[in-house]
């Protein structure tokens, strides 16, 4: 658990690399503290608020950058998605299941389906491993 005065982004995320259970902020108070320090012996992860806003913030900003990078590799490629396609695959490369892309796009398993089996289409391929595989490759080109 790592234990800090200031927001430091940067120490924020560094912490969370080597496998911190927890980042806290000298500002709290004695009892919550004692808390904090119970969670973590009892294998919980604990943030203190503001650590966690910046490290959604820093989740958001990931994911914008893979879909950047994503869509710049595929024009290079003479490659074309959509931008829907485009949101599906950095999903995928995320790991997240046909349901999920779903829920968090607030569309239907079924029109994901038909928006992957488009995605199989274009790069002539019908496993989704090799796929995921094929967006990773498209991504660490840059």
């Amino acid at each position: 658990m790592f234990l800090q005065h200031l927001t430091d982004e940067d120490a924020i995320i560094s912490a969370i690399y080597v496998g911190a259970d927890g980042f806290l902020l000298k500002k709290l108070k004695g009892d919550q503290f004692i808390s904090c320090i119970r969670d973590v012996i009892e294998n919980e992860i604990v943030f203190s608020g503001e650590v966690s806003r910046i490290l959604s913030k820093h989740i958001m900003e990931r994911q914008f950058n893979k879909r950047e990078i994503l869509e710049n590799s595929l024009q290079n490629s003479s490659l074309e998605l959509s931008n829907r396609e485009i949101d599906i695959a950095v999903l995928m490369v995320e790991g997240f299941s046909n349901k999920h892309i779903a829920q968090r796009l607030f569309l239907s398993e079924g029109t994901i389906k038909n928006y992957i089996s488009g995605i199989y289409q274009t790069f002539g391929i019908h496993n989704r491993k090799q796929l995921i595989s094929c967006f990773r490759q498209l991504l660490d080109k840059n």
